[in-house]
């Protein structure tokens, strides 16, 4: 796929898991921001040639397109190598972060992938039930409360991962704001269903707000 991780957002964290490029393999490390670097260098042009004829802009965007992928193809190699030394380290540092995960909680690989599949056996199962689901129903709006509290969860872990920017993760932080307003809204709707088993949210708060080092991503 040539789709990123940041341009491969689906519409809820349990398509991410059937969906998102970071499940996908083959997919590689990349931002995929080549549009977007190719824009910012071409936005250069815009004071001179927005007072030149069609022609003479689009001969002017094109000799500065060929000058960015010249520019591009002599780094190349040095763009290469300085990307599969970063990826080798990352490797690196997350088995050995996996490792000492798979001690502290006595984890095997072969548990560990069991653990994979019924992840992504879940999810498939919930998006079907979710698909047939009626609004209001206890079942639908027991996998929403999952569905939020899984992406509150993910969004929190990476934050500080995946975003190098303080814009970017404010905006991150607005999205966690939200979902955790709905999260306890859907709560609300589930605890009045007579039916259901009443939720603590005053336990799922302190779940949502646990950052101890094995605090799991995923709901017990």
């Amino acid at each position: 796929p040539f789709l990123s991780v940041m341009h491969a957002r689906a519409h809820c964290a349990k398509c991410e898991i059937k969906w998102s490029t970071r499940n996908q393999e083959g997919v590689g490390t990349t931002l995929g921001e080549e549009v977007e670097q190719v824009n910012s260098f071409l936005s250069r042009c815009a004071l001179t040639t927005k007072y030149m004829s069609k022609p003479a802009r689009t001969n002017m965007l094109t000799v500065h397109a060929m000058g960015w992928n010249e520019r591009k193809r002599k780094n190349l190699q040095r763009a290469l190598c300085s990307r599969f030394s970063k990826i080798v380290n990352n490797i690196k540092t997350a088995s050995l972060n996996l490792s000492k995960m798979q001690e502290g909680i006595q984890c095997t690989d072969d548990t560990l992938k069991l653990w994979v599949d019924e992840v992504k056996e879940w999810a498939l199962v919930t998006l079907v039930l979710v698909s047939t689901a009626i609004p209001g129903d206890v079942t639908g709006l027991q996998e929403s409360i999952e569905n939020l509290f899984l992406s509150i969860r993910q969004k929190k872990h990476y934050i500080y991962r995946d975003y190098d920017r303080n814009k970017k993760r404010h905006n991150v932080t607005v999205k966690i704001a939200q979902q955790k307003r709905r999260l306890l809204q859907k709560i609300e709707q589930y605890n009045q269903q007579s039916a259901a088993d009443q939720v603590d949210v005053t336990t799922v708060q302190q779940k949502l707000s646990a950052k101890t080092p094995d605090s799991m991503i995923w709901p017990c």
